[in-house]
């Protein structure tokens, strides 16, 4: 039997930790948009925040470990130093607990509201279809973004009883096309096709900043800034890391990356401190990447 701190350590890797500080992020923007412009968030806002990125946590982590667990075959050969392949865990002990982390997850949106449970088991759905699609990029893509989009409504459902649809339809389809495109355009399908690859990085940039349409903020100067700084990582992110041989790398700087894209939204949506925190998350994120490196 495993130590205590090797099979937590284990199973933080199998469930990517390291990945869920854009969730927490996504959770502020979708909470974000039930908050009326001008004002702070209470506390019982702040308590749902808390709940609701505990269970879109949850949810994630099991939809990583179960996409882990169905590739274990091919990571024999492509990923040996993940923990299945590498003998540290067995792909039975990932399924179950891909069910038990899921099963809580959907309960703690249970517990806040049955229309946030609705659209956590949406999430869950888009989550297994991930997985199954592993080797299907497209669908695959097109499947984790849509998981992105959701956590937002997600959040936005589980803090008010009354959405402002417009506005969390604006911001949770311009995150799930973020997303979507930014897979689309990650090695090994753009290793070879830079100007595909160009041009994906360019319309992440142009879906990213459409909820500037929709949305006027109070303090153009924070948003401005927190935009440029989102701007300027991608960029990066897409010429350069892109081209780093370290896969670990690459998606440490694509997740910080999402969250400076939230950072963006959520000054946006006029609140500031947020998107500050936003901002230790991409910080968090990179260096939560050295200690649970993604494979």
């Amino acid at each position: 039997m495993q130590p205590m701190r090797t099979m937590l350590s284990n199973h933080a890797e199998l469930s990517r930790i390291a990945d869920l500080p854009p969730i927490v992020t996504a959770v502020l923007v979708g909470c974000a948009t039930t908050v009326p412009p001008g004002t702070d968030p209470d506390w019982q806002t702040g308590v749902a925040v808390l709940i609701t990125a505990v269970a879109v946590s949850l949810l994630h982590m099991g939809g990583w470990a179960l996409r882990q667990a169905l590739a274990a075959e091919t990571d024999f050969t492509e990923h040996p130093e993940r923990p299945i392949p590498s003998g540290r865990l067995s792909a039975g002990a990932a399924l179950r607990f891909a069910v038990i982390v899921m099963i809580t997850g959907s309960g703690v949106l249970a517990f806040l509201s049955f229309r946030a449970l609705i659209f956590g088991e949406l999430l869950v759905a888009g989550l297994v279809m991930h997985a199954v699609a592993r080797r299907r990029l497209v669908v695959s893509a097109a499947a984790i973004g849509a998981c992105r989009g959701l956590v937002c409504v997600i959040a936005a459902a589980a803090c008010s009883e009354t959405m402002h649809w417009p506005i969390v339809v604006w911001f949770a389809v311009a995150m799930a096309c973020t997303v979507t495109l930014r897979t689309l355009a990650a090695p090994p399908a753009t290793s070879h096709h830079a100007s595909l690859r160009d041009r994906l990085l360019v319309g992440i940039l142009i879906i990213a900043a459409v909820p500037i349409i929709a949305i006027q903020p109070d303090n153009w100067l924070i948003a401005g800034l927190l935009g440029a700084l989102a701007v300027g990582w991608t960029v990066q992110a897409g010429i350069h890391t892109l081209a780093e041989p370290n896969r670990a790398r690459r998606i440490a700087a694509d997740l910080a990356g999402l969250c400076l894209i939230d950072a963006f939204y959520l000054a946006l949506l006029d609140q500031p401190m947020a998107g500050y925190l936003a901002v230790a998350g991409a910080l968090i994120t990179t260096k939560a990447h050295h200690r649970f490196p993604a494979t």
